[in-house]
């Protein structure tokens, strides 16, 4: 199967009309504002075996910039399961998502994991470079690319299984535009690149939090990038 994954497009664009000829399918992730976007996290949350109050909702949702496309999607569930964690059992508050969510450089991380699953250099090297002008810290960083690194691990191990994408995006909890696009990523990766660049993870964290990383920071996820998209 030949799959398009696209953040926005027109509806009168040559490539619709062209899957509209062919008899395609064409998947509209619906969108999600205000009472409904607050709706959907309380429920996402729910799914996840955790409990986000509606105040909590709508503090999250408010750091949405309103687009609905996939890398926004996926942005919002890693920052709820990040809460979930931090809320251990509890259920999450306003509080808790003013205190854990940056709102600096929330949609930035996720255009930059994107694009590091892409294997787009110039763009993933683009998007790190702006969320070090915001401060973003290093171990942050190290714990989102690894996020992004286990994902593509595991849509590898669905697509080798011959899972579909409605169980796909079950088994990973994620929307199901979301679930097609990190599979069309996962397939630009050998099982072996994606294990040694979260061994190297592993590696960086721990010399960051011993005092002996041997290159500064900024070079060493540098480095990291470029090594992922090399191909």
């Amino acid at each position: 199967d030949l799959v398009f994954v696209e953040e926005s497009i027109s509806a009168t664009s040559p490539l619709v009309k062209a899957i509209e000829r062919l008899k395609g399918i064409i998947v509209r992730e619906p969108e999600r504002q205000g009472a409904a976007l607050e709706e959907w996290l309380i429920a996402q949350a729910a799914e996840r075996g955790g409990t986000l109050t509606p105040d909590a909702a709508t503090a999250l949702a408010s750091t949405s910039d309103l687009r609905s496309g996939e890398v926004e999607s996926l942005r919002l569930i890693g920052e709820m399961e990040k809460l979930l964690t931090y809320a251990n059992g509890q259920p999450v508050q306003a509080h808790d998502v003013r205190l854990l969510v940056p709102e600096a450089h929330v949609v930035e991380i996720f255009a930059f994991t994107d694009a590091l699953s892409s294997r787009n250099r110039l763009l993933a090297l683009r998007r790190l470079h702006d969320l070090r002008q915001r401060d973003a810290a290093f171990p942050y960083l190290l714990v989102m690319i690894g996020r992004q690194l286990r994902l593509l691990l595991r849509a590898q191990e669905l697509d080798a299984a011959h899972i579909d994408i409605p169980q796909a995006a079950s088994e990973l909890k994620l929307p199901p535009g979301v679930v097609r696009g990190l599979l069309n990523q996962a397939r630009r990766f050998h099982r072996d690149e994606l294990v040694h660049a979260l061994q190297r993870i592993v590696a960086l964290d721990a010399a960051f939090k011993t005092g002996t990383l041997a290159e500064r920071e900024d070079v060493a996820l540098d480095l990291l990038v470029v090594e992922l998209t090399g191909r």
